[in-house]
């Protein structure tokens, strides 16, 4: 990943934490769709390329991701919404 992708999925993933951080009730369930689909999108393009251990910053935004689903109160539905093929 060079440093261009690199800050781009930096954003992405700001992005994302913000968007969990907002809380449930901040959205249309069309928008929490788009939410779910775009969370397990990028965790399964991270755990493919085994990008999540490869940069400090990237480790520590999964982080405050995987926290920001749990304060929201996301964490049932994502986890429902996730294929488990990614977890096993």
């Amino acid at each position: 990943m060079d440093e261009q992708q690199l800050q781009l999925k930096k954003e992405t993933l700001k992005t994302i934490k913000e968007k969990f951080f907002s809380g449930k009730a901040a959205f249309e369930l069309a928008d929490l769709d788009h939410l779910y689909k775009q969370f397990e999108n990028e965790l399964n393009i991270a755990v493919k390329n085994k990008a999540i251990c490869r940069d400090a910053e990237l480790t520590a935004s999964w982080l405050e991701i995987f926290k920001a689903v749990s304060v929201g109160y996301f964490a049932e539905t994502v986890l429902a919404a996730t294929d488990k093929e990614l977890f096993y």
